[in-house]
């Protein structure tokens, strides 16, 4: 790339994965955009990182004396970023080589772009392709947010870093869903681009950990995310007030069936369609939670030949 070409800041927050955060390195140091600081926060991991690259790779290393988080790590690594853009990349996610180029070029065709997300693919622990997301909305994404639109996690964002200045970093009280947080105040502040490639590899699987925060889901996020947001989502129309509550409904109602929580799950799917009737995915999670355990394991059964058929 051209010597002019702005830097861009990597954070790699990790905790306990010293092998998984020297693979997502090496994805940051194969990028065909060269310009590239790496910046790792060890969130105190109790498990040595020997890393397989030196210092003369821009690398930057921290470690936490105490566990506080993973946005406690990427905000340290946005405050020591030098870079003009900051992206983000999950110790157990990598990218292709593309990457970063590409949002680089996205990023500099339109000066009202202040975020560049790109696509995934969702892998098993042999590296086999489970399914992939590809997306496609860009603009003023709020609507789309309040609507339970998904762009993606940290590792698919590349971020202006004064906007960054202007709305704030992550939200670090959160122990959940801080990047939809996030992503609503970015949105309420500019543009956002995407690139239509699954760009990032996620491991999907043993290291998946939906359901595992289920507490944290119902009884923190949900109510401080909701209350900060929810005048936000009424001046883009009461419908879509309605629709970002029903959207936190579904994921703690999906969340209790991932967990056998039947009775729970009933209860806030139902309550989710009272909020957003046409939602025919929470309907379909609805049945499958009245049949109980059985349903519950064809429906998965089913959901999971579906995905090995279309990966071929």
């Amino acid at each position: 790339m051209a010597s002019e070409a702005p830097l861009v800041s990597v954070v790699i927050p990790t905790y306990n994965r010293p092998k998984m955060v020297n693979e997502a390195i090496k994805s940051v140091l194969d990028q065909s955009y060269q310009n590239i600081e790496i910046l790792v926060i060890d969130d105190a991991s109790t498990k040595e990182i020997k890393f397989l690259y030196d210092q003369n790779h821009n690398i930057y290393y921290k470690k936490f004396e105490k566990n506080q988080g993973a946005n406690a790590a990427r905000n340290w690594g946005i405050k020591n970023a030098n870079g003009e853009y900051i992206a983000f990349l999950d110790d157990d996610d990598q990218w292709k080589k593309t990457k970063i180029e590409k949002q680089i070029n996205k990023i500099h065709r339109n000066d009202s772009v202040g975020v560049v997300y790109t696509g995934q693919e969702f892998v098993d622990g042999n590296g086999n392709t489970i399914k992939t997301f590809t997306p496609t909305v860009r603009g003023n994404i709020r609507r789309y947010l309040f609507s339970g639109g998904v762009i993606g996690g940290f590792s698919s964002v590349l971020v202006s870093h004064h906007l960054i200045n202007s709305v704030g970093k992550p939200d670090p009280e959160l122990p959940i869903m801080q990047d939809r947080e996030w992503w609503i105040r970015l949105a309420s502040d500019t543009s956002f681009e995407s690139v239509p490639e699954p760009l990032v590899i996620r491991r999907f699987g043993e290291y998946d950990q939906i359901g595992d925060r289920h507490t944290e889901l119902r009884d923190v996020a949900y109510p401080k995310i909701y209350e900060k947001h929810k005048n936000l989502a009424k001046s883009e129309g009461v419908r879509f007030q309605l629709r970002f509550k029903s959207m936190f409904l579904k994921r703690i109602g999906r969340s209790a069936l991932y967990l056998g929580r039947y009775s729970e799950a009933r209860r806030y799917l139902f309550k989710s369609i009272m909020y957003n009737p046409l939602s025919v995915g929470t309907i379909l999670l609805f049945i499958i939670s009245l049949g109980g355990s059985p349903l519950y394991r064809f429906a998965k059964y089913f959901r999971d030949k579906i995905r090995a058929l279309t990966c071929i």
